[in-house]
């Protein structure tokens, strides 16, 4: 039983297997066969890693896989780190980053600045992942698949500012293609920031609408105060001080901002008038202390 026990932790030998020492290309494969040989022996996850750096082809490359993996405690996040670390060489990891790309190219298009920007920034990563393929895309190949996502109202905005033609961005260097973009969509989103921090210093023209409706009708205003004005130039001269304390009581409207009120207008028109009347030479004192007949409309003794 003891035998038996000693057998199934037994570490395995790196000499008999020559063929899985790595040399910096595949990983995937790499790591998947060796994984295979440790699990039939039963290693533990830190018995993986400390004994991973000694499966390789020289001294070289175990210095890279032991700095790859310093100080991991978990297997998974170590073969993780290792395929990050030699994914340039790696055929597996290249293929599928290129079919990532094309995917993320062919989803619907954006016209939001902000989800652009995200996906400049998601699209440079998946081009930088396929360097090293077989299928390695052209640098107008990822200009392309970089406009082709963008709705056809956003990129006119973006040619637009560019002050390029349709053929011309198409035809940019990738670099040159995603530093338009990306300028192009943060100057939208700053500026939709800015915008919303307007509307919240000022909130809206509520008390613009709120002043225009406590603003008194002028044109009633203006017919009233003509009606008022003939009255009083039909009443005697005797009774309109107090036909004008009565307007001066009964309707005083709101001063509008700048202009004398029409009633002041009219009661100082009306002033004038009756000093006109009582001064002038022309007038006859004796008919100032005859009674005035509203009925008739008359003076009489």
């Amino acid at each position: 039983m003891a035998q038996a026990f000693a057998i199934q932790y037994m570490i395995p030998d790196v000499a008999q297997y020559p063929h899985l020492r790595f040399d910096g290309d595949n990983v995937s494969d790499w790591i998947e066969q060796v994984d295979r040989i440790f699990e039939r022996a039963r290693l533990s996850d830190a018995q993986k890693i400390a004994e991973i750096q000694y499966w390789t082809k020289d001294r070289t490359h175990q210095k890279r896989v032991e700095y790859a993996i310093d100080q991991l405690d978990s297997w998974s996040t170590a073969v993780t780190a290792l395929k990050s670390t030699f994914v340039i060489g790696d055929t597996r990891q290249l293929r599928s980053a290129h079919q990532r790309l094309k995917d993320l190219e062919n989803q619907p298009p954006l016209s939001n600045p902000s989800k652009i920007y995200t996906y400049c920034l998601d699209h440079e990563i998946l081009v930088s992942e396929t360097k090293g393929t077989t299928r390695v895309p052209s640098d107008l190949d990822c200009t392309r698949g970089l406009f082709e996502r963008i709705h056809s109202h956003s990129l006119e905005d973006i040619i637009s500012k560019a002050d390029m033609t349709y053929e011309e961005i198409f035809k940019m260097e990738y670099s040159q293609a995603q530093k338009l973009v990306r300028g192009w969509a943060k100057t939208k989103v700053d500026l939709e920031n800015h915008n919303k921090r307007a509307k919240r210093y000022f909130p809206s023209d509520q008390g613009k609408k709120g002043q225009e409706e406590s603003q008194p009708d002028v044109t009633a205003l203006t017919e009233r105060l003509r009606a008022l004005e003939i009255r009083l130039n039909q009443v005697g001269p005797s009774d309109r001080r107090h036909q004008m304390e009565d307007i001066r009581t009964a309707y005083r409207p709101q001063q509008l901002w700048g202009c004398q009120p029409l009633v002041q207008q009219v009661v100082h028109q009306a002033q004038g008038n009756t000093v006109r009347t009582q001064d002038s030479p022309r007038q006859d004192t004796s008919r100032q202390e005859q009674l005035y007949d509203y009925e008739t409309r008359q003076h009489r003794p």
